[in-house]
């Protein structure tokens, strides 16, 4: 009886080692990654248990043994199994596989369940199969030319991942895109206003373009083309007025016209002799 009673107490003893240990990578998920090893484990521990129920305690101990110095390899592999997993989520994130970044993944936080950066790759993975399908609906919308919506839904992506560079990319080019159209469509403008000679739009659409780009001298130039047609329109109809001026023999207001011109531009020889001509028949 005494001898039953020990090799009880000593299967005990490894029931409850193994018992513990086996909670320990329970909790690390040991059933996702364990694999025939873990069946292998847990087949021994119920070999232990029927033997164990049978009072054959010195077979249940053999069982439980078996299956402790198992456990106890695959613990020491726990590292190793973490880092691969790891690395094989990471590449897969990569690669937009979401199904193994989040099988992989899944395993690399029940080993590690506290560790944020392992969580935000999990998070990252189970959101990147939504991600795909805006950054997709992105590109067909920037196909068709539809720019702003396609911002808004390459934004709405980021906020799933605002680390995913595909559309980081896609949204820093749109961007650019964007820039580039809205500086050319008031160029565009600017430049139909001047062809009406409606300078003060042109020169606000102009300037507006300036605003957008900055680098650009192209709206500088538009702006000195417009001052020089602005300028020759001016001359043109002051010309026109002063000459019907003096032919009415209205030589106050001539002087005057005359005198308007030359501050436009003071090398107009037409206004210089006019001037000095009005004032000789005042």
């Amino acid at each position: 009886i005494n001898l039953v009673l020990e090799a009880r107490l000593i299967a005990d003893v490894a029931l409850g080692e193994l018992v513990s240990e086996l909670d320990i990578l329970q909790d690390k998920g040991i059933q996702k990654w364990g694999g025939r090893a873990y069946q292998d484990i847990k087949n021994n521990y119920a070999k232990g248990d029927a033997f164990y129920l049978e009072g054959n305690y010195e077979n249940a101990y053999a069982q439980y043994t078996v299956a402790l110095v198992e456990l106890n390899k695959l613990s020491k592999q726990t590292n190793e199994i973490l880092q691969f997993n790891l690395d094989a989520g990471k590449k897969a994130l990569e690669s937009n596989n979401f199904n193994d970044a989040i099988k992989f993944l899944d395993i690399t936080i029940s080993i590690s369940p506290d560790n944020t950066l392992y969580t935000d790759y999990y998070q990252r993975a189970l959101s990147l199969e939504e991600m795909m399908d805006l950054m997709n609906q992105g590109i067909e919308l920037e196909n068709n030319m539809d720019l702003n919506s396609a911002r808004e839904i390459y934004k709405t992506a980021l906020k799933l991942d605002s680390n995913y560079g595909p559309v980081i990319s896609l949204l820093d080019n749109l961007e650019k895109k964007i820039t580039r159209n809205d500086f050319e469509t008031r160029m565009s403008e600017g430049f139909i206003a001047l062809t009406n000679n409606d300078f003060q739009s042109a020169k606000a659409l102009f300037t507006a373009a300036k605003d957008i780009n900055p680098e650009s001298d192209e709206p500088i130039d538009a702006i000195i083309q417009l001052q020089e047609q602005e300028k020759d329109i001016s001359i043109s109809s002051l010309e026109t007025i002063s000459k019907e001026q003096e032919s009415l023999e209205q030589w106050e207001l001539a002087i005057d016209t005359y005198q308007k011109l030359l501050k436009i531009d003071s090398d107009l020889q037409f206004a210089k002799v006019g001037l000095i001509r009005s004032k000789l028949r005042q």
